[in-house]
């Protein structure tokens, strides 16, 4: 018989767990924002890739754990040392995932990073709820999706002038030319007011 009490324990877990995940999600995104923004990048272009390499890795690590942890002992400790890094991993590649579901990007939206990283990553811990199809299907698809990123997603860092591809600065030039323009103008020249006199006393030549 199901009694208020197992209505509300159940309630609260599952908010207990959204309340958790999200703040993981949103503290990722914020402790590590190359990395999310690159996490990011990859899910929005190369998602079934990413899919696809997530399980790939998830699932032997998934059984491994499940089988060492059934044994007990020390090797049912390495096998929950094991499912617990595999949950952290995941987590923490999702914080590009949560970006995404954010909707705008963090560099181009008005509203600060975390906002973005919170608003998409309660959305997708809600997916979480769903009896059955939540527990067995979403979440752990989540998690491979994060473990997917941490494999995939690269570090994105500003290139440095010296780097920068000379093309691209040829082509910059040639545009620049094209539509006549030039570089800082003397005072006066642009509003057509003369230049200010200079103090130094004019040096005649003989």
């Amino acid at each position: 018989m199901i009694t208020t009490a197992h209505v509300y324990a159940t309630l609260f877990i599952h908010l207990g767990v959204i309340a958790v995940a999200s703040a993981h999600l949103v503290a990722s995104a914020a402790l590590f924002p190359n990395f999310a923004s690159a996490a990011r990048e990859r899910v929005e272009r190369h998602l079934a890739s990413t899919i696809a390499i997530g399980l790939a890795i998830s699932l032997p690590w998934a059984v491994l754990a499940a089988v060492l942890l059934s044994r007990g002992g020390p090797i049912g400790l390495l096998g929950a040392i094991l499912g617990i890094a595999w949950v952290l991993l995941g987590l923490l590649g999702c914080g590009g995932l949560a970006l995404r579901a954010g909707g705008a990007r963090a560099e181009t939206a008005d509203a600060p990073r975390w906002w973005l990283a919170l608003r998409g990553a309660v959305v997708v811990t809600l997916t979480w709820a769903l009896p059955l199809a939540g527990w067995f299907v979403l979440l752990p698809l989540t998690l491979a999706i994060g473990i997917g990123c941490v494999v995939t997603a690269r570090r994105r860092t500003s290139e440095a002038p010296s780097e920068r591809d000379p093309s691209m600065t040829v082509a910059v030039t040639v545009t620049a030319v094209q539509r006549g323009e030039r570089g800082p103008r003397p005072p006066g020249e642009a509003d057509g007011t003369p230049p200010p006199a200079s103090n130094e006393p004019e040096v005649r030549r003989a």
